[in-house]
């Protein structure tokens, strides 16, 4: 036990004193030390996930006018094409998918990843059914698929950096 002066009064007292006994000055003897760790394993892909949400946001104007668009051709040409409706169906899956993804942007869930990925491949794998006319449907088709995929990649990689 070692002596130690108060900065207040100038009396030696015991380094262990929590106050002087003389004045009540408070000893400040030991400093805690804080350590903050930042989990960044939820906002891993934040970015990644908020831009191909917008993207999908924005694609669903282009890709719903493109379909109203070619659901009228569709009508006037009477062939009996569907690929207007099914454009249109696609436009609404990414939208869904997007909202989803931008809302669960710093959530690493396995659900926050699979949910809109399910939205964003089965919506792409509905369109290809009847591209017909309508060949835009093709590369939204395969736009909507990539999205999805790359949702799952990044789901894998998100677990595996928690696991780690």
């Amino acid at each position: 036990m070692a002596l130690t002066t108060c900065k207040e009064c100038g009396k030696e007292i015991s380094d262990q004193a929590t106050s002087c006994p003389n004045c009540g000055h408070p000893i400040f003897t030991q400093q805690a030390k804080v350590t903050v760790t930042i989990d960044d394993s939820k906002t891993k892909f934040k970015g990644a996930k908020t831009t191909i949400g917008i993207i999908s946001i924005i694609l669903f104007v282009i890709i719903s006018f493109q379909s109203c668009a070619a659901g009228v051709g569709n009508a006037l040409s009477e062939s009996g094409e569907t690929s207007g409706s099914f454009g249109f169906f696609l436009a609404l899956f990414m939208l869904i998918a997007g909202i989803l993804t931008v809302v669960n942007r710093s959530k690493s869930s396995k659900s926050s990843f699979i949910i809109p990925a399910c939205f964003y491949i089965i919506g792409g794998l509905f369109a290809k059914i009847e591209i017909g006319s309508f060949t835009d449907l093709g590369i939204w088709s395969n736009l909507s698929i990539f999205f999805g995929v790359l949702l799952i990649i990044f789901m894998i990689f998100a677990n595996k950096k928690k696991e780690s």
